[in-house]
């Protein structure tokens, strides 16, 4: 509503077109980012997939007395029994205030899933980027760091970096860090992540939702899909910027 449309109207119609996307999959955990609160994944999760029962968390909620104009909550619903944790960075001055979500996955044979959105660049790029990065790279290693020694972590969100963009590598190590942690990317193709979920403006397409997972224990990486036919701004006013990362996981026998 903050960017234009009908008051009151835009989010209604926004539920039923995306829940009419995640519906053509089977989801047991739904994070969304830029969420006003948990109330959100809630919402659409009971709209796409309506006879399963849900409960969602959130590292915020919607501001008193209204919707906030810019939400950068991280939020998760998921049908399965859960413990949720706010994860502030182990340092606020390099990772920055945002926080991440994680759910301690119960019955699942210590499975975790953690929900992150990263600094944003803001079309700033090389030297101008630095800051940002430092608190993108502050973050992977807060998580790098709760996570030594864990098993069966998945690690999944808006990064805000492309591991594939050659000019960003030079002083954005955010990948580099959570494989040196003992987590491996988890890639739609093989050989690569060429699948692009992000379209910016001036910066053309980028893979910067992605999955780390951290092996181990019963659970074992399975497929990895960009939903490319989900609603997308540069096909519909009630779509999103970025699109869905589907991933699947299979416990190993």
């Amino acid at each position: 509503e903050a960017h234009g449309a009908a008051p009151g109207k835009q989010y209604p119609r926004r539920l039923v077109a995306m829940a009419k996307a995640l519906g053509r999959i089977d989801a047991d955990v739904l994070l969304l980012q830029e969420a006003e609160g948990a109330e959100v994944a809630c919402a659409l999760a009971r709209r796409a997939w309506p006879r399963s029962g849900w409960s969602c968390f959130g590292t915020g909620s919607s501001r008193a007395g209204g919707r906030d104009p810019f939400p950068q909550h991280v939020v998760a619903a998921t049908r399965l029994e859960a413990t949720a944790r706010l994860l502030r960075p182990l340092d606020r001055r390099s990772a920055g205030p945002r926080a991440a979500l994680e759910l301690s996955i119960e019955g699942a044979g210590g499975l975790t899933v953690t929900g992150v959105h990263l600094k944003s660049s803001r079309g700033a790029s090389s030297h101008d980027d630095c800051g940002n990065a430092r608190q993108r790279m502050g973050m992977a290693a807060a998580l790098g760091s709760r996570y030594s020694g864990w098993s069966s972590v998945l690690v999944v969100g808006d990064f805000n970096v492309d591991p594939l963009d050659s000019g960003r590598g030079i002083y954005d190590r955010t990948d580099d860090i959570l494989t040196s942690r003992g987590f491996a990317r988890l890639c739609p193709t093989e050989g690569g992540c060429p699948s692009p979920t992000y379209r910016g403006a001036t910066s053309g397409a980028s893979a910067i939702d992605l999955a780390f997972f951290r092996k181990g224990g019963r659970w074992r990486p399975g497929r990895v899909e960009v939903l490319s036919k989900a609603p997308h701004v540069s096909r519909s006013k009630l779509g999103s910027d970025h699109l869905p990362l589907v991933v699947t996981l299979g416990q190993s026998r």
